[in-house]
C-alpha cells in the first residue's frame, strides 16, 4: 500500500552517494522498477524527491491540508512533547464515503466497519504526506482521545473485539506540554466510564494506525474529558511530529 520506502531509499542514496549494487534485489525489496533505479542512479529521482519535501513542508506549515479524506493543521508549538523539538500537526481522518470527520458514538470507543470507512483515508494521507518524506527526516506519531462532558448514564462492558486492561501514556508536564521522558499507566476495569473513555478511544485509533501504517507505532498522550458537551468532543486524533 505504501511507497514511502522509495523516498527513504532515495534519501539514503543522496547522503551516501552510493548506487544500487544489486538491481534485482533492490527491486524485490523496495518495489522499484528498473526505470526508477536508473532515475536514482542519475540523481533525477532524488532531486525530484527533495523538491517534493520542500513543497510539502511549505504547505504543511502554512494553512495546512484539507481534503475529502483527512485534514492536517499545524499545532502552534515547537515542543509539544518535551525532548522532541520540531513541527507538530493534528491529523483528523474523515469517513471516506461521508467526507466527515471521525467521531465516536456516544459512550463508545469502537467504530464498526472502521477498515471499510477509513482505509481510503489512511491511504490518501500516506500517499500525500508520508510517501514524500525522505530517510533523513525524523518523524513520530502520537494519538490522543477525547470525550464530551455529557456523563454516561451507566458504565459499560468492554467491547468483545477490543478488550484492553491497561493503557500506557505520556503524562502532561504542564498545560499543553507532555513529558517525553516519563510514562504513566491507566488500569481499565471490566466496566468503563467517562474517565476511561478518552484513553480507550486513543487506544482504538492507535491500533488502527498500526494496522494501516505498520512502521508508525504511535504513542498515546494523556487524554481527557472535555468541558464541552458537544458531540464534536467525541473523537480521537493522531498527531504527526516532524523534525524539520
Amino acid at each position: 500500500m505504501l511507497r514511502w520506502v522509495r523516498a527513504i531509499f532515495c534519501s539514503a542514496a543522496m547522503l551516501t552517494g552510493s548506487a544500487v549494487a544489486n538491481a534485482q534485489e533492490a527491486r524485490d525489496a523496495i518495489y522499484l522498477t528498473p526505470e526508477e533505479i536508473q532515475d536514482i542512479r542519475s540523481g533525477s529521482a532524488c532531486k525530484s524527491a527533495l523538491r517534493q519535501v520542500l513543497a510539502l513542508q511549505e504547505k504543511m506549515s502554512g494553512v495546512g491540508i484539507e481534503t475529502d479524506y483527512y485534514s492536517l493543521k499545524i499545532i502552534p508549538t515547537d515542543e509539544l512533547v518535551r525532548g522532541h523539538k520540531g513541527k507538530y500537526y493534528a491529523v483528523a481522518l474523515k469517513d471516506a464515503r461521508r467526507k466527515q470527520r471521525l467521531y465516536f458514538p456516544s459512550g463508545r470507543y469502537v467504530i464498526r466497519k472502521f477498515d471499510n470507512r477509513f482505509k481510503a483515508s489512511f491511504s490518501a494521507f500516506a500517499r500525500d504526506v508520508l510517501a514524500k518524506f525522505g530517510g533523513g527526516l525524523d518523524y513520530k506519531f502520537y494519538v490522543r482521545g477525547s470525550a464530551s462532558a455529557v456523563p454516561m448514564r451507566r458504565s459499560l462492558k468492554l467491547a468483545k473485539d477490543f478488550k484492553i486492561h491497561g493503557i500506557d501514556f505520556l503524562p502532561k508536564a504542564a498545560e499543553g506540554v507532555y513529558d517525553g521522558n516519563r510514562r504513566s499507566s491507566l488500569d481499565i476495569p471490566p466496566r468503563y466510564g467517562n474517565e476511561e473513555l478518552p484513553y480507550l478511544r486513543a487506544a482504538f485509533l492507535k491500533r488502527a494506525v498500526e494496522q494501516f501504517v505498520p512502521f508508525a507505532q504511535p504513542t498515546i498522550l494523556e487524554s481527557e474529558v472535555s468541558q464541552s458537551r458537544s458531540r464534536k468532543q467525541q473523537f480521537a486524533e493522531f498527531l504527526l511530529f516532524v523534525e524539520w
